[in-house]
């Protein structure tokens, strides 16, 4: 939201709405409103501003309009139903759709035939739950964070709808929709949903090309590397071992992570089953990688010094031992072991040499990205990136971004008819 003045706020869509906060013994409000009480947008700050002053001064002297008596109970499939006949006509017919979808295959089953004045909280919160961390029986698995905030902003609609029919009371109205203490919010996002909608950068193949150059000098290239070739996460990056790489197949098995826990480095199990995965590698990468190998285990042979020798706690498959000394793929030249704390020193080199903001979660982002706009199966990408939720992965294929606005042109480039020629002519066999 684009702040404005004191108690107005600018929505994303270029309407306004409002904050109104009294905190007296007697009269405690903390709420925002985003539409009249016919349900229309404040389009200009003005009408946010006086639709505010006037349910202050509502609210302070106690004169507010009061509401018709309630004389019938609803179904929440009622609501449904009057909305359909009042409310959706306004409603883009995509939206609608959508509703429909998520009303029939989802919502009704679980919550039509009950009375909207006996739903609590609790009901909708679990529900929410439930559907971002399982699913339901029409799909038997989790849905997109994204997905399911749609659910949420339904049932808003749906309760809002209702309180303007006068078929929900007041108290119960604001104290699970409007009241910001007390209404209904989403399931807390799970780290890695966290990380694949924040807005982060994806790079330019020059950006990448830059970058590379300057790790070539350290002991970050290799990682930089698996970031942008394969897509994967820092801590499972700093979890492989010389066993995961298969230099004949050309795959990296992807099964672990390198965490820092209680003052100790440990090696712990990735966080989902879809985490745990092969990856393909190109002969190029797959070459490198070889190369790399076969320098750090002569190192270990010739080097009387190297100083491959700290602990490390293995804590997959639900045990407990110390490593000492592992076959680590990532090691510094003289052995000492390479973990996620290295990218720190990077991220100075590259923001003072290239002025990029280097984050390796970028790396991630831009593999996946480049992946998606050359047309890579959605379920083989879905398989790399270890994506828990296959709608994570469709984000890559809608998003917009630079590789699908070249593979933009050049396709627009395809429908030039300037140089066809009439496949019905002899062919001239000074042309072959």
């Amino acid at each position: 939201m684009k702040g404005t003045e004191k108690g107005i706020f600018q929505l994303p869509n270029g309407n306004y709405g409002y904050r109104v906060v009294i905190n007296r013994k007697d009269l405690k409000v903390d709420t925002t409103y985003r539409q009249d009480e016919n349900g229309n947008p404040f389009k200009t700050m003005a009408s946010a501003r006086d639709a505010r002053d006037l349910k202050i001064a509502e609210l302070k002297s106690g004169n507010a309009p009061k509401r018709k008596e309630i004389t019938k109970r609803y179904k929440l499939k009622d609501i449904y139903e009057l909305y359909l006949q009042k409310g959706a006509t306004a409603k883009a017919h995509a939206t609608v759709r959508k509703q429909k979808s998520m009303w029939e295959n989802h919502i009704s089953k679980k919550f039509g035939d009950k009375y909207i004045d006996e739903l609590t909280l609790n009901d909708f919160e679990s529900y929410l739950a439930e559907l971002y961390h399982y699913g339901d029986e029409y799909a038997n698995r989790p849905y997109s964070y994204k997905y399911v905030e749609g659910f949420l902003k339904f049932f808003y609609l749906l309760y809002g709808f209702a309180y303007k029919e006068n078929a929900i009371g007041a108290d119960n109205y604001h104290k699970m929709f409007v009241d910001k203490p007390t209404r209904l919010t989403m399931p807390k996002i799970t780290p890695e949903d966290k990380d694949e909608y924040d807005d982060i950068k994806v790079y330019s193949k020059y950006e990448i090309k830059q970058m590379a150059e300057v790790l070539k000098r350290g002991h970050f290239y290799i990682p930089f590397l698996l970031g942008y070739y394969c897509g994967l996460r820092l801590s499972e990056t700093f979890g492989l071992m010389i066993e995961d790489v298969d230099v004949i197949d050309n795959t990296i098995t992807i099964n672990k992570q390198l965490l820092y826990q209680d003052g100790i480095w440990c090696l712990c199990d990735v966080k989902t089953l879809q985490a745990i995965r092969k990856i393909h590698i190109s002969q190029e990468f797959s070459d490198i990688l070889r190369e790399h190998i076969f320098k750090l285990l002569e190192r270990q042979t010739v080097n009387e010094g190297y100083r491959n020798y700290e602990t490390v706690i293995d804590k997959t498959n639900r045990q407990h031992k110390k490593i000492q000394g592992g076959n680590f793929l990532l090691r510094k030249e003289n052995g000492e072991l390479l973990t996620t704390n290295s990218v720190k020193y990077w991220q100075r080199v590259i923001k003072d040499e290239l002025g990029i903001d280097f984050l390796y979660h970028s790396l991630r982002k831009t593999c996946l990205t480049i992946m998606a706009s050359l047309n890579t199966p959605i379920l083989e990408l879905m398989e790399m990136a270890g994506h828990k939720k296959i709608e994570t992965t469709r984000a890559y294929y809608i998003n917009k971004n630079e590789y699908k606005f070249d593979k933009l042109k050049k396709n627009l480039a395809e429908l030039s008819f300037e140089n066809a020629k009439n496949p019905n002519e002899p062919i001239n066999v000074d042309d072959l």
